[in-house]
């Protein structure tokens, strides 16, 4: 964790886990620019206005692909000096214990030309469904493509450390109760995730979860699982936890981002208007070559 790092005054937290380039929590953070974002309804219900997700909202995104790491870094400095509570932990995967991880790079025509979508700690043959184990079994020996070693972190220990421990801020309470909401975009991690969260009680926690479901990661055939799985972890965490949403949400509006950085302070200056797009977003991402593999 970065030094000093503290949730402590945030009234509301999200949490985007799989924060590829850093799109979903500008659509937060920048409304008016994103303003076609198919989460922005949700968004809105969640955060409220522009105003009070600035002074009530903290964000942290978890994104363990080192080739958006310094985009990630140019949208934390820039929100940072925009008053904005924003913390990207780069080459970091979330997960079920704390330590080191292997990280497959997206090498694929695709993964190229879609911010390496499918890039993960599921060795990348297998994200394409040529191999019906999960990635953690020894039957698999090679994968396609790079990769690194990136930290893991126990997901739902993190939460209670540094989420469900904060202290709210002293000043009196708005009208809604805090919303703690949940990205998770994690390329098929998510089928040993999430059910440790609910295991532990901390998904309850929650007021909304987003989730992008891949299992056709796990055992069996593509069709059955990817029908099943997904159906009946809904059902089992909504009556575990009923006062929390689950949404199947897979936002990629927006996917090369494109919008340059906010530079005014105002809200009226960039927060609600949709400034003129580039060809690309914040930052120049490294080239996979330019990162050290092994």
């Amino acid at each position: 964790m970065p030094p000093a790092f503290s949730l402590d005054g945030c009234w509301n937290v999200y949490l985007d886990c799989g924060s590829n380039i850093g799109v979903q929590v500008r659509k937060l953070f920048e409304p008016g620019a994103f303003a076609n974002a198919s989460v922005q309804p949700h968004f809105k219900s969640l955060f409220g206005t522009w105003s009070e997700r600035r002074n009530r909202a903290c964000v942290v995104g978890f994104e363990p692909n080192p080739y958006h790491s310094e985009r990630l870094e140019a949208i934390q400095t820039r929100y940072a000096e925009l008053g904005l509570r924003a913390t990207f932990l780069s080459r970091t995967a979330v997960g079920t214990r704390d330590g080191e991880a292997l990280f497959y790079f997206d090498t694929s025509a695709e993964g190229k030309a879609h911010e390496q979508w499918g890039a993960g700690l599921i060795p990348f043959a297998m994200n394409q469904g040529r191999s019906s184990a999960f990635h953690n079994s020894s039957s698999v020996s090679r994968h396609v493509g790079k990769r690194t070693k990136v930290r893991i972190i126990d997901l739902a220990s993190w939460i209670e450390r540094y989420v469900l421990r904060r202290q709210l801020p002293p000043s009196p309470p708005p009208a809604r109760r805090p919303a703690l909401v949940m990205k998770m975009d994690i390329e098929g991690s998510e089928v040993e995730v999430l059910p440790r969260l609910l295991h532990t009680r901390v998904l309850c926690a929650f007021t909304t979860v987003f989730i992008e479901y891949h299992a056709r990661f796990l055992r069996g055939t593509r069709a059955e699982v990817s029908l099943r799985w997904p159906v009946e972890f809904a059902a089992n965490a909504s009556r575990a936890c009923p006062e929390t949403e689950f949404l199947r949400l897979d936002d990629e509006t927006y996917l090369h981002d494109g919008v340059p950085l906010p530079r005014a302070t105002s809200a009226a200056d960039w927060s609600l208007k949709t400034p003129q797009r580039s060809e690309r977003g914040p930052g120049s991402p490294l080239p996979v070559s330019a990162i050290k593999t092994n």
